[in-house]
C-alpha cells in the first residue's frame, strides 16, 4: 500500500511539473484585413495599408512574405487552393494571419517594421 502511494505521489508530482512549463506568449494568431499597395516580387515583400474596416497597419506597413503560404478561397464554392506569390496584384484585398508579437512591432517605434506573417489569403475574388 505504501509503495502504491509513493508511485501515485511521484506520478502526481511529475504531472504537476510538466503542467507548470512556460506558456508561450506568442501563441495568438489573428487574421487582419489589408490592401496591397506595392509588390517586390524579387524579394517577396508586400507593402500594405489598412482596408476601410481595420486600423492595424496604417498607410504603410511592410510584410516579408518569403516562405509564407499564399492561398485563395473562392467564396461561392468554398474551395481553398494554394496560389503563387506572383498571383497577387497591387490593389488586391488580402487577409494576413499574423502573430501577436509581430503586431506589437507596429506600436514599437524602435522596432523594424518588416512584419513576418503566418499566411496570406487573397480575398479579392477572381
Amino acid at each position: 500500500m505504501k509503495r502504491q502511494f509513493k508511485i501515485i505521489l511521484l506520478l502526481s508530482f511529475v504531472l504537476f511539473l510538466s503542467s507548470c512549463g512556460n506558456q508561450a506568449k506568442d501563441d495568438l494568431s489573428v487574421g487582419v484585413n489589408a490592401v496591397i499597395t506595392e509588390i517586390d516580387e524579387k524579394q517577396e515583400i508586400l507593402t500594405v495599408k489598412d482596408n476601410p474596416e481595420d486600423g492595424i497597419f496604417g498607410n504603410h506597413s511592410v510584410i516579408d512574405a518569403k516562405d509564407t503560404p499564399v492561398i485563395y478561397c473562392n467564396y461561392k464554392t468554398g474551395k481553398v487552393s494554394e496560389i503563387d506569390f506572383s498571383d497577387l496584384k497591387v490593389g488586391d484585398a488580402i487577409i494576413v494571419n499574423i502573430r501577436n508579437s509581430e503586431l506589437e512591432k507596429l506600436s514599437d517605434d524602435k522596432s523594424e517594421k518588416n512584419l513576418k506573417v503566418e499566411q496570406i489569403q487573397l480575398s479579392t475574388q477572381r
